[in-house]
């Protein structure tokens, strides 16, 4: 399947390429390149890679609103590791956009090589960038969401703006706390394997504010019974303080990998259920 390439502009100073159309489980799915003139680091050769992303898009057959998920998967991963993520939730009649986060996917410094925390620290180090950098990814990314549901998103297909939905995978459960929490945006966070417990954000930790995260917005976390990296009580303790919060343990789930999909496929389904037409 083949469409036309189209570029658009925006009043946000981006510009918004489809480089790629196919078939996905009898759906279309479009891939999208995203360029911004904004800085990060201030070195061309990162910000290149950081401020600019692809992601990707599955709509319904639809001429109505209808709500939207979008996923975040974790640092240092493409968006593709959550593709399993499509299907059932085009079939709940949402529309599924999948953005890769920084240092992930399009946007890897690492030449295309999946790298750790300290890894991507010394990269950065070593061009000759030495900020706190991951407050800057918090920020960036809740600028990209944001662009994407105000002024990317509509030219495509509806939104209905009650129902808009993050699904975070490990370090994209941060992401998507830090906006759904710090920034209100959004009506639902779906956090799989992570939570947002960012105690070395300080003051700015989601935890301090979550208090503020009442229904009908929610917020769901599901855990890997089997994960050795993510600290149950840490995320327990956030999920505490929501009085729309709540969490499980997925038996035999490790941190991704076996068992993690499938488990992933339930969540997404039970917690969005009724927003089903």
């Amino acid at each position: 399947m083949q469409n036309k390439l189209e570029q658009i502009k925006t009043n946000k100073n981006l510009k918004i390429k489809q480089i790629s159309s196919q078939e996905w489980w009898s759906f279309e799915l479009k891939q999208f390149r995203v360029k911004h003139k904004r800085e990060w680091t201030g070195i061309k050769e990162l910000d290149k890679k950081l401020v600019n992303y692809d992601f990707y898009s599955a709509t319904p057959d639809s001429e109505k609103e209808v709500p939207l998920v979008i996923s975040l998967q974790g640092i240092g991963a493409p968006i593709q590791f959550s593709f399993y993520q499509i299907k059932p939730i085009l079939e709940m009649g949402f529309a599924w956009v999948g953005i890769d986060a920084p240092f992930g996917g399009s946007r890897n410094i690492n030449d295309g090589k999946v790298v750790i925390l300290p890894k991507i620290e010394k990269r950065l180090k070593d061009s000759g960038y030495h900020k706190y950098w991951i407050k800057d990814c918090f920020d960036i990314v809740n600028e990209d969401l944001t662009n994407l549901v105000e002024h990317i998103l509509p030219t495509k297909f509806k939104i209905d703006k009650n129902k808009i939905a993050l699904i975070g995978v490990s370090f994209g459960t941060m992401l998507a706390t830090w906006s759904f929490v710090n920034q209100d945006f959004g009506n639902r966070v779906l956090g799989m394997i992570g939570h947002g417990n960012i105690k070395f954000m300080g003051k700015m930790n989601p935890l301090h504010s979550a208090h503020k995260i009442e229904s009908p917005r929610k917020y769901h976390l599901m855990l890997g019974g089997s994960d050795g990296l993510i600290n149950p009580r840490m995320a327990e303790e956030l999920v505490n303080k929501m009085p729309s919060g709540s969490m499980e343990i997925a038996p035999n789930v490790g941190h991704g990998g076996k068992n993690f999909d499938e488990a992933s496929v339930k969540t997404i389904s039970e917690q969005l259920e009724d927003w089903k037409n």
